[in-house]
Formats: structure tokens, sequence, C-alpha cells
């Protein structure tokens, strides 16, 4: 008969294959079934009628964004959005029309994909955008909203934002435009605060961006608040419980549901449900039942890199501090016990989210643990003297007895935050950390964190350790790509943008056009990458004579040769003579209306063939491009597959893009 381990270890097994096999299927069939495909649509003028979702940002000088939830297209042909399907987008609106969250509008854009990183490592708008259940960018014309109207459905979203706008404008009255922001971004979320700039960069350098974002932070403040004011006033927890999860929902739609104040809410409605009904809500099920729910409302949440730092941050909490602190608690006074309380949540929350922040930010904030221990009681006392200000103002006019308060409390944390801000190292920058070593580092602290808590680690841990010394050999061993040859084609408009990698030499970035974004890009690309060489910057639309002082470039008149072994890669400079290679990919130049026609000029189809068509094509560059698509050779064209990425040893290659 099997023992039990066995058998939990089985279940375990099917569990696992269960949860993947179900999460693939229902993913594909969330986005092939729930949302819309609006592909025919691109690039074409429409106008499209939809309920605007989110407030709006500012981007740039005459631009703001917000996301609109689209209901009908009316153009060459008109589409009517019904059912369960749904597809929103983001809208490049103007700075100067006025649009509220539940307003019907109708506005002429076009509409565009999002746009992939441009190198890997770099922002990826896209998958960004997706997170936020937001499939393509509408770039409306100015000039052209029209308020429909106001549906019934989303009056209450309208009260809503109206009552945010009354109960952000209470805190201001009375305070310096510093003192206001932080107290409404503590008390409402960063969306409220409208930090300047430099205050903004000092707060998330030391780690304190949790604080002024409604976060799981602000909520657990609250709840817990309510939760034992009104205890005060019943023996059982029922009325209690009700009063918070009224006052917890009501915090969330004024706080716009962010998604890090949703899923903290989430988690809290279901604490205080359990204690209407004498339940205790077990932590490991209740952060799968969030999880499990966000994942079925929308399986791009867990691109979301919020959602899984505040995972990660909860499971530190749950699985290490309270247990750390049960050791340490019977040798110091209890006094300073909540001293202690708060210094092992930021450690251990540090600790389980810094390799994901490296992931994705590639920064480690050295201050973190030490800005908390005051920031967080601080930020916590402003928080419930905000909330009092608010009812005093709402019920009795008396909110200059807290404003004071608020001053002095606000006063305070900006002048701690401007104490550790003279401090010169702040943060470190870490290159990128490869995904297999990400999720190897988890799999040693975890070990190394149980080991203390649990003794039956500690026999033959020296096993584990050697164990987990050798993965990392592999994996380094195994992802190591110092050794090939790496080549990046890079759409821009109306730009040739090439990086070339050679084994071991310094980069080389061919383009034309050259500006200085394109530059900073490829400079920030080859940071992340701890590549420390500055890379040889040439134009190839100035000189034809240049030499290049490498060992695998050789430059000829009409073009470019990246030799490695067997393997060539050839970028053609202009169309002025017969194109005649033998080399394995051939990346042509922009396509324009005064070149010869393509048939006439290209006379030998390599292997691979990559083509920048990033630009408004004429009408003969169309016919070029239907023409190569004729053909049997491979064409890749940058408007179609964003950054082509070629890594070659030397005898094979293999070709990766993104989705432009």
């Amino acid at each position: 008969m099997a023992s039990p381990v066995l058998r939990f270890r089985k279940k375990s097994i099917l569990l696992l294959i269960f949860s993947v096999l179900f999460g693939y299927f229902y993913t594909f069939f969330y986005f092939k079934c729930l949302t819309i495909n609006l592909d025919n649509f691109l690039n074409q003028k429409n106008i499209y009628i939809g309920e605007i979702l989110s407030s709006s940002k500012e981007s740039g000088s005459f631009y703001k964004k917000y996301y609109l939830k689209l209901k009908k297209i009316t153009g060459s042909s008109d589409y009517q959005i019904k059912g369960l399907k749904k597809c929103n987008v983001q809208v490049l609106g103007s700075k100067y029309e006025e649009y509220a969250p539940g307003d019907l509008i109708q506005v002429t854009g076009i509409l565009k994909r999002p746009k992939s990183a441009a190198l890997p490592g770099l922002f990826d708008e896209r998958k960004y955008l997706l997170s936020q259940d937001i499939h393509y960018i509408l770039k409306a014309e100015r000039g052209t909203l029209v308020f429909l109207g106001m549906p019934t459905e989303t009056i209450f979203n309208r009260h809503i934002n109206e009552l945010r706008n009354k109960l952000i404008s209470i805190n201001k009255k009375g305070l310096p435009f510093d003192n206001s922001a932080l107290i409404n971004g503590i008390v409402f979320g960063s969306k409220a605060s409208k930090l300047k700039g430099e205050l903004k960069d000092k707060i998330q350098n030391l780690g304190l961006s949790h604080i002024t974002a409604a976060s799981g932070f602000n909520v657990s403040i609250l709840a817990c608040g309510i939760f034992y004011l009104f205890r005060l006033f019943s023996k059982r927890n029922l009325f209690p419980s009700i009063v918070s999860i009224f006052v917890v929902l009501t915090y969330s739609a004024i706080a716009d549901f962010s998604a890090s104040v949703l899923r903290a809410t989430i988690f809290i409605v279901l604490v205080l449900a359990g204690n209407l009904f004498d339940k205790k809500l077990k932590i490991l099920p209740g952060i799968s039942l969030i999880v499990l729910l966000f994942f079925l409302f929308n399986p791009a949440n867990m691109l979301d890199a919020g959602l899984q730092l505040s995972i990660l941050a909860f499971l530190g909490l749950v699985l290490f501090s309270n247990e750390a602190q049960n050791l340490i608690s019977p040798f110091i006074s209890k006094r300073i016990e909540w001293l202690l309380s708060i210094f092992l949540q930021s450690l251990f929350a540090q600790i389980m989210t810094i390799p994901l922040i490296v992931f994705y930010f590639h920064n480690v904030q050295i201050l973190g643990i030490v800005s908390n221990l005051i920031a967080v009681p601080l930020a916590s006392m402003i928080l419930i003297s905000g909330l009092v200000s608010i009812l005093f103002t709402v019920f009795g006019h008396f909110e200059y007895l807290i404003s004071p308060i608020l001053k002095f409390l606000s006063d305070l944390f900006l002048l701690w935050v401007n104490y550790l801000s003279k401090i010169q190292v702040q943060q470190i920058f870490i290159p990128n950390l490869n995904f297999y070593f990400l999720i190897l580092i988890y799999g040693l602290i975890v070990y190394i964190l149980s080991f203390f808590f649990i003794p039956s680690l500690r026999k033959k841990s020296w096993i584990v350790l050697l164990l987990i010394g050798f993965l990392f050999l592999m994996i380094y061993k195994v992802t190591d790509t110092s050794k090939y040859l790496k080549i990046f084609c890079i759409p821009r408009y109306n730009q040739e943008l090439t990086l070339v990698m050679p084994p071991h030499e310094r980069p080389f970035c061919f383009a034309t056009n050259i500006n200085k974004s394109s530059i900073e890009d490829i400079k920030e690309f080859l940071k992340l990458n701890n590549i420390s060489l500055r890379p040889f910057v040439y134009d190839l639309s100035k000189s034809n004579s240049f030499v290049l002082p490498s060992a695998f470039i050789q430059n000829d008149r009409n073009k470019l040769t990246i030799k490695v072994k067997d393997f060539s890669f050839e970028i053609i400079k202009n169309y002025t003579r017969e194109i005649s290679s033998t080399a394995n990919c051939v990346e042509l130049p922009i396509l324009r209306k005064s070149d010869p026609i393509l048939s006439s000029v290209l006379k030998i189809l390599p292997e691979l063939l990559i083509i920048n068509d990033y630009k408004r094509l004429s009408k003969k560059s169309i016919k070029d491009i239907k023409w190569l698509k004729s053909k049997e050779t491979k064409s890749l064209f940058l408007s179609e597959t964003g950054t082509i990425t070629l890594v070659a040893d030397g005898k094979k290659y293999k070709v990766l893009f993104s989705e432009y």
C-alpha cells in the first residue's frame, strides 16, 4: 500500500498537470472567443464609439491617454460589438478635450497595434498594455471627439469619479502642494497624488512607492482601523466585519479599482467574510483563489509585474516573517516589538521581491528596509488622519482641526525622504537576469529561509547546495551567447537601424538618419546585458569607404558583409546596383518611390530576405512587396515582425522576432 507521502506527491503532480492544461486551454479560449480581433481595421481611418474606462493622463505636450471600451466601429463597413466579447483600446486623444470615465463618446482615428520592445529587455508596450486588457492603440484626430451621453449602466462610475474629485480636493485646502500631493497619494493612490517628478523619483529610489500608490498597505490599514474601531462597540465580529467590508469596497471604488487595491480588497473581504461565519481563512488557499480569479478575468493579468510582486511579498510575510518574529520576540523588550515587526515584514518582503525587481527593473533599492522603518508608521498615521479629515468635512466642516496634524505628519515624511535622498548610493544597477537563473535563485532563497525554521532540512543540506551550484553552472553554460554572432534589425520609421554584435568584439550600429533616441535605446540594451564597450556608430548614407575595425565585417561600396565561418549576412546600402548575393540572409534598405523596380535589381534571392518597409509606402513599393511575397524565398517585413534577431554560431542560425 502506498505511503501517505507518496500519495500526496502523486496528487500534487496530477494537480500541477491539470492546472497547466486548464491554464493553456482557458487562455486559448479567452483570446479566441472572448476578445475581438480588429486587425482588419488596422491603419484605417474610422469612427469609433465606446465608453471611457479610465481618467486621462498627459502624454507629451498636446496629447492625453485614456482607455476606451469599444462598442461600435463605423467606416467603410460597420461593426457592432455584442455579447460577452469585448475589445478595449488605449486612445491617444487631444489634451484640450474634456472627458470622464463613464462617458459614451464618438471619436475618429486610426487603429494601431502596440509596439513590442525595440530590443530584448527594453520597455515592451504591447506586453504592458496586454496586462491592462488593452489590445490596440487608437490615434484620435483632434477635434473629432463627440459626447454622446451617459448610459444608465455608467452613471455609477460617473458619480464615483465626481465623489473622488471632491474628496481629493478636501486635503488640498490650506496645505502646500507637496504635502497635499503626498497625503492624497497615501489616502487615494498615485492617480490622485500628482507628485512632482523630483519627489516621485526620490520616493521610488527609496523603495517607498507602495506607500504613495493605492495598494494592499492602504487597504489593510483602513480595514484594521475600521474593524477595531467598531469592535469597541460590539462584542461580536458580525457588525465590525459588515462595516469594514462596506468601507473597503467603497474605498476600492474611490481608488478607481486599481489592480493593487482590487487584489487586497478581495483578500480582505474574504477574511472578513470568514468572520461572519466564524471561519478562519487559510492564507495560501486564499492567495490561490485570488490568483485564480484574476486569471479567469483576464489571463494576461499574470503578466502584470505588480501582481507577481504582491504575491511574492505576501508569501514572504506569511511564511517567514511571523516565524522569525516568534523566534526573536522572547529575547527583546515588548516595547520595541512593534518596531521588530515592521523591520521583519520589510526585510522578508524585500528578500522575496528583490530578484523579480532585478529581473524587470534591473536595480536594487538598498535603502528600502531602512526607509520603511520610519515611513510605514508615518504613512499609517497620515492615512488615518486623512480619512478622519474627510469625515470631519463631510459631517461637520471641522477639517481645520486635523489639517495641522496632517501638515506635521507629512512634513516629517518629506523630511525623512529628503534626508535619505542625500545619501549618494540609493540603488544598485544590475544587468539582465536570465529567467532560469531567476527560478533557481528563488529556489535557493526558499531553501535557505526554510533551513532556519524547519530542522529536518538541515540534514544533508550540502547535497542541496551542491545541486543548486551545479544547476547554476549548467544554466550559465547553456545560456551564454557571447560566442555567437547576434544581429538585430530594428524597425524605425523612415530609418534603417541594425545592431551587429560579433563574437568577443565591440558592437556595431549601422543606421541612416541617425538620431539620439535610437542610439540611446542601443546603449541601454548594451548596459542591461553587461556590455561596457560603447558601440561603433556608422551612418550608411554618408560614406561608402569607411574602414571597420572588425575581423568579421567587410565593407564594400554597396553593401556590408558580416561573416562568421560558413554563415554570412549582408546589409544592402542602396538600390543603385544589381543585388546578386550568395549570403544566407540579406537586409534590404527602405523601399522608396524613387528607387528602381525591385525585380529589376534583385537577381539572386537568398534563403532569408529582410525588408524595412516601416514607412508610408508608395504604390510602387506595395507592388514590390507583393512581388516578393509571391516568391519561394522567405521574406520578413519589419512592419509585421518588429525587431528581428538573428543568432548564428557559424554553421546554423536562428531567427527570432516579436510581433509589432
